[in-house]
């Protein structure tokens, strides 16, 4: 099985992790490349930084570069427990966005299941996320769902594939 890493390099993704990563050490921190990558204008950046205000601390440092016109997207997750319901969803929102001194622009609802993700499990979803929606007033940009379950009438479906953490190598 290949780990991460491996799996982005092939899609053409470079993978730029702080030195801590992978370990058992909990350091709010970006690596120090991230600042050169977010100022070079022709390139896609996605920062996971947790879903916490303790990983959004490092954001605040690119705060301002961040301001320019990039998105930040909330991405929600109904069958997490700290997420299960839109209020804790919004409450977590506020954490990270005070934190990170950055404002969210839109939602991505990745409620899935891992490998027990069905199509009914994505469904279920839909009203979690138009609640967290409504109440942020922020659009839902995208619903994930497995590549291999098909369900139609889902505004901006947006595939992925799901790894099993079992699997995972770093």
């Amino acid at each position: 099985m290949k780990n991460h890493a491996g799996v982005l390099q092939e899609a053409g993704v470079r993978l730029i992790a702080s030195p801590y990563a992978g370990s058992n050490v909990e350091l709010p921190g970006l690596a120090p490349e991230t600042a050169a990558m977010l100022d070079d204008e022709g390139l896609v950046c996605v920062l996971d930084v947790g879903g916490d205000d303790r990983g959004a601390v490092a954001l605040g440092r690119y705060a301002e570069g961040l301001s320019k016109g990039a998105e930040a997207l909330l991405v929600i997750n109904k069958y997490r427990p700290l997420t299960s319901s839109s209020g804790d969803a919004l409450a977590i929102m506020r954490e990270i966005e005070s934190a990170g001194k950055v404002r969210f622009t839109g939602i991505v609802n990745n409620s899935n299941l891992g490998s027990a993700t069905t199509a009914q499990t994505v469904l279920d979803s839909l009203d979690y996320a138009r609640e967290v929606s409504d109440a942020s007033g922020l659009p839902i940009k995208y619903t994930t769902i497995r590549e291999d379950i098909e369900i139609s009438g889902i505004e901006n479906l947006f595939p992925i594939k799901i790894f099993d953490k079992a699997s995972w190598r770093i």
